[in-house]
């Protein structure tokens, strides 16, 4: 539910100001701890065994693409950036690269804050999807192009397993660039670090995730309760979480 005075912005308290855009999700719990609500799928995996890749499941889910609509949000975001690249990074950057789909708009107000070139990388699909396994792809820059010795900012919506990260970082070496800092709505992890590069986060949250097979959402699993892919069916936690909360 958004708020009545139309007023997305909280200032100095951007988890506030996530929420009031609608893009938190808790799952719901009774006084004794049983979800009363679904578990959320992650993007990242692990190897379940023989080669299975699984997602990762979370009682919480972030979901930027709420948030990236209002351009106030964007640009309190980026003016918080700009405020604190200084004193995290030795130099400054020449160039925000956006990760897709959800760093691309902050990535450009963020490039418009510094004055700086802004492009963004793209999902080439290399497997498609079948009704028995999830797409697959790869990131390339095709639309626009790293420059030798560009100053690069990574920018992303959310990060925790860092496997788009480390994406970005290869192919901005690729290209003759350098990764100053990664900029990040969102960091769920509880590194400050990725590879010795800095992460600047407007919020800073570590978060847990399970494999489907722990003690602690086995059942969940089981029973059927977790939404795998939260954005497409935000409506359906956003009920969840509302009728948990009245």
């Amino acid at each position: 539910m958004l708020p009545l005075d139309g007023l997305f912005v909280v200032l100095d308290d951007p988890t506030e100001t996530w929420r009031r855009c609608g893009g938190y999700y808790s799952c719901p719990k009774n006084s004794t701890g049983q979800r009363e609500g679904p578990l959320v799928g992650h993007t990242g995996k692990y190897d379940a065994g023989g080669g299975e890749m699984k997602q990762y499941v979370g009682d919480e889910y972030w979901n930027f693409a709420r948030v990236e609509q209002y351009s106030e949000v964007l640009d309190d975001f980026a003016e918080a950036f700009a405020e604190n690249i200084g004193g995290n990074l030795n130099w400054e950057p020449t160039l925000a690269l956006g990760a897709p789909m959800g760093g691309i708009l902050l990535a450009g107000a963020l490039g418009r804050k510094l004055g700086i070139r802004t492009i963004f990388a793209e999902k080439k699909v290399t497997v498609a999807a079948t009704p028995k396994g999830r797409e697959e792809s790869t990131l390339v820059v095709k639309r626009h192009e790293i420059r030798p010795r560009d100053l690069i900012l990574v920018v992303e919506d959310v990060c925790h397993n860092f496997s788009t990260t480390d994406e970005l970082v290869k192919l901005s070496m690729c290209g003759g660039g350098m990764v100053l800092g990664i900029a990040c709505a969102m960091n769920r992890s509880a590194p400050l670090y990725y590879r010795s590069i800095s992460v600047l986060a407007r919020i800073h949250r570590p978060a847990g995730q399970w494999q489907q097979d722990d003690p602690d959402v086995a059942d969940d699993i089981a029973r059927g309760n977790v939404i795998w892919e939260p954005k497409a069916h935000w409506e359906e936690l956003t009920a969840a979480l509302e009728q948990n909360t009245k």
